[in-house]
């Protein structure tokens, strides 16, 4: 879109923009005139109406005063009936007194209007009352009833129909009136169904509300807007129909130099650019000024070029140089790339190898480390095995003096068996003379006997069972001897095993010391490994990042050739150009 627009003409664009301010102002117009109408008619006609149903409303109420005042200062005979209908204007007078009633006519016979006008004016409860509005014939009426005593009045009648006469008369056209009395009894309307505005009015007929309602019809208005807009809209079409054609003319005019300026500027830009020509300045005003900055700014591109092309003489001898230059550099940079090639090739392997006697020794120190690990194990286990050895001896010699301790208790207790052997032996003797005293007494000295008898018994079991128990403990002071020398025997070979054990550990600290030592010794290796191989990978990466330099400098090098060949044709072409114009 914004390319097409640019496309467009620079007078066209004009042409469009005054067409276009033309046709919004018509619009413009067109909608101000449609609302500033519309509302101005709508006012007016509301003010209109307004004033009309004021001047009827004043004029009915004068017209009810002035016969309110006439009914009320009337005073006539049955006689004067008529002469006062004449006089005052009133439709007619219905007189009632002395139980007779008279109108302009004369004495009224019918039993039923009699009774009916006796009745109105017995009913009303002030000396003067209105009634409301009633139709006789289509003829709307309404009385005026002057109360001199009950069975006393006058009636006075008026016609309403000069009241139609009156709006008919008062009209204004798209309004129309209702008028209601107090009770809304309707005495005159010309309203029709449409689109309404009501205006109403309400005023008193001698305490009566009565209500006047103006209508204003929004149809008419709108017809009457739409009637004036129309006409205002033509008027403009023309004087746009009009005045379109004069500003092309005038446009056209006016864009002559214009014109003029552009074609000579053409001719210019499609010749043989000849630098020397210059543009005719004929007047003052900005088309001139603007022809005047072309011959500057042709005199200045003149300038210019005549220095592009002394300029370009120049950079053709310098590239010629440049281009001499970068090839030699080129060719210095593929040896060299070459060279660096073969050195990073040779410290690359250095590397390797490195690696390879790092990783050997690291596997080398692995394996002293697990042999170290497994002496420090065995030598957990020597430690225990002494420690289980001397905790051996200790209970061994516990033991054998348990066993002596036993040994000695066993003495002891023979010495007590012999003393009970000597106690049972004497009890046998005290028993055998208490038996042979009991056999002395005879028959009293039985039950004695017996007892004598059984503690007898009792002694020589006594003795048995200490020569048995004495027999045992001989046993067990022999077999405690013989476990006091297997004890000693004992105790001498685990102090032996102790000894041996002692040495054993001796040897695996020893052992322990040198895997310590090779693991030192295998730790410098690699870590003298690692180091080189750190260094050689160090230096193998900054001679790739060398190589790759001499790399990116040879590239350079090769787009440095290619980019004073593409300088040189660059040149060749501004020269071609620079001769297409007329410098001198």
């Amino acid at each position: 879109m914004q390319n097409s627009f640019k496309k467009i003409p620079f007078k066209a664009k004009i042409l469009t923009l005054v067409i276009a301010i033309i046709t919004i102002s018509v619009m413009i117009s067109f909608l101000s005139a449609n609302y500033y109408i519309k509302e101005y008619i709508y006012k007016n006609d509301t003010q209109n109406i307004q004033a009309q149903l004021n001047l009827v409303k004043d004029q009915l109420i004068n017209d009810f005063e002035n016969n309110v005042k006439l009914a009320r200062n009337s005073n006539f005979s049955f006689s004067e009936i008529q002469k006062t209908v004449d006089s005052t204007g009133f439709s007619n007078i219905i007189k009632f007194k002395y139980g007779s009633v008279f109108d302009k006519k004369g004495s009224i016979d019918a039993p039923s209007n009699n009774e009916k006008y006796i009745a109105q004016i017995a009913a009303a409860k002030d000396p003067l009352s209105i009634s409301n509005v009633y139709f006789e014939n289509q003829i709307p009426y309404i009385n005026i009833t002057k109360k001199e005593a009950d069975d006393a009045g006058d009636i006075f009648v008026i016609n309403l129909t000069k009241i139609h006469h009156l709006f008919e008369v008062s009209a204004v056209e798209g309004s129309y009136v209702v008028l209601k009395d107090s009770v809304g009894t309707v005495l005159f309307s010309n309203k029709i169904d449409g689109d309404l505005t009501p205006i109403s009015n309400t005023f008193s007929i001698e305490g009566n509300e009565w209500v006047l309602t103006g209508y204003i019809d929004n149809s008419y208005i709108q017809g009457n807007t739409d009637n004036l807009n129309n006409s205002i809209t033509i008027a403009l079409l023309i004087a746009a129909a009009v005045i379109i054609p004069l500003s092309v003319f005038a446009l056209n005019i006016a864009f002559r130099p214009v014109v003029a300026l552009r074609n000579v500027i053409t001719d210019l830009a499609n010749g043989s650019g000849d630098l020397t020509h210059r543009l005719k300045v004929e007047t003052s005003d900005d088309l001139g000024k603007i022809a005047g900055g072309i011959n500057k700014f042709i005199e200045n591109l003149q300038l210019m070029m005549l220095d592009v092309s002394h300029s370009s003489v120049n950079i053709n001898n310098q590239i010629n140089t440049l281009e001499d230059l970068t090839k030699s550099s080129h060719r210095l940079l593929q040896s060299h790339s070459e060279e660096m090639e073969m050195a990073v090739t040779s410290i690359h392997e250095m590397s390797a190898t490195a690696d390879a006697v790092a990783e050997s020794a690291a596997n080398a120190a692995k394996q002293t480390e697990a042999t170290n690990s497994e002496a420090e194990q065995s030598k957990v286990a020597v430690r225990q095995a002494v420690q289980s050895v001397t905790d051996l001896v200790d209970e061994v010699e516990d033991t054998g003096k348990t066993i002596i301790s036993m040994s000695e208790d066993s003495t002891q207790i023979s010495s007590v068996l012999n003393v009970i052997g000597e106690i049972a032996q004497q009890t046998n003797l005290l028993a055998l003379n208490a038996a042979i005293e009991a056999a002395r007494a005879g028959e009293h000295g039985r039950g004695f006997a017996v007892v004598a008898d059984e503690v007898r018994a009792l002694a020589a079991r006594t003795r048995q069972s200490t020569i048995e128990i004495n027999t045992m403990l001989e046993k067990l002071s022999v077999g405690s001897e013989a476990a006091v020398v297997s004890m000693d025997s004992t105790k001498q070979s685990c102090l032996s095993t102790a000894t041996t054990t002692s040495k054993v550990s001796t040897s695996l600290d020893l052992m322990t010391e040198a895997v310590l030592d090779i693991n030192d010794l295998v730790g410098q290796i690699a870590t003298s490994a690692e180091e080189q191989s750190s260094v050689s990978e160090e230096i193998n990466r900054n001679m790739t990042a060398i190589q790759g330099m001499v790399d990116t400098l040879s590239i350079n090098g090769t787009e440095t050739v290619n980019s004073t060949h593409h300088l040189t044709e660059s040149n060749l072409q501004l020269v071609a150009i620079i001769n297409k114009f007329k410098l001198e």
